[in-house]
């Protein structure tokens, strides 16, 4: 690396048998060598009025080395040598282990890092211990045959909407999946009471729901097959009609909900359930044609 000083470095000089009136000259001439050598990496001046970065480095030049240098313990080295191709930087540290910086204009072994603009594709498993990773969409372009993600845990997904479950869509469970909700009306017993579904079909999965307030806060499922105890007593609900718009149901002779009045431990392992004459129903069909 040719520097082109106009000044030579000269240690020769001045001799002893020179004139002291030739002083100065070599005192000028010293400042203009080292100041050339110095403006290698750094910012000097022949005059620094006006200047903020004098001393401060502009660029920090590396001679190529032809072999590592000898480590020494408790210091580190950064030093350039030729990888075979060009000169590139390299770090050995006190135990002499040896590690390439750089390499054909790149952090050496970046081309292979994962880079935020998704141009390296992953050449093995990764994984991201116990971090989460936040995406917008996550895409498979696995082919059909193996699963697109595994699973471990058993966790309700919240709002995870999927086209079938178990390979099986809606219209395979529900046929056409439309649903009808009566939403919640008065009901008293031993009375019939026809709601019109509209679903277009009298293939439907019912459910009727008792509860003892309007708003549904205490809803509890009612027998549509109805529940006769031995004393003849009929409680619950029947459906007594389905058509392809109305549907029926008839309310017990003695109670709209399921009782138990024998000191029995109720179904669900509640409180002795009470005798309810009167309340709210909801029903809920499902198109299954």
């Amino acid at each position: 690396m040719g520097q082109g000083f106009a000044q030579s470095w000269n240690e020769a000089t001045p001799a002893g048998t020179d004139y002291i009136r030739d002083g100065d000259d070599a005192i000028r001439n010293f400042k203009i060598a080292f100041r050339e050598r110095f403006n290698v990496d750094h910012y000097a001046y022949s005059s620094e009025t006006g200047y903020v970065n004098v001393g401060m480095h502009k660029q920090i030049t590396f001679g190529e080395r032809s072999s590592n240098p000898t480590a020494v313990t408790d210091y580190g080295f950064l030093f350039c040598k030729n990888d075979g191709g060009d000169t590139e930087l390299y770090w050995m540290d006190a135990a002499g282990n040896v590690l390439q910086l750089t390499a054909d204009g790149d952090v050496y072994g970046f081309s292979n890092f994962l880079r935020a603009d998704g141009t390296v594709p992953l050449t093995a498993d990764w994984d991201a211990g116990s971090y989460k990773i936040t995406a917008e969409q996550f895409e498979s372009d696995v082919a059909t045959g193996t699963a697109p993600f595994i699973v471990a845990s058993t966790t309700k997904v919240d709002n995870l909407n999927a086209d079938t479950v178990d390979g099986l869509g809606a219209s395979d469970i529900f046929g056409s999946g439309k649903i009808y909700d009566s939403g919640w009306f008065a009901v008293s017993t031993d009375t019939d009471y026809t709601k019109a579904h509209g679903l277009g079909t009298a293939v439907l999965m019912i459910t009727v729901l008792y509860s003892s307030s309007a708003d549904g806060s205490s809803a509890e499922t009612v027998l549509t097959g109805g529940e006769r105890k031995g004393q003849g007593q009929a409680q619950g609900c029947i459906v007594i009609g389905i058509g392809s718009t109305n549907l029926t149901v008839r309310t017990g002779g003695d109670a709209v909900n399921i009782y138990d009045n024998w000191g029995i431990t109720a179904v669900d392992g509640g409180n002795n359930r009470t005798q309810a004459t009167s309340g709210y129903y909801k029903i809920i069909a499902i198109d299954c044609s």
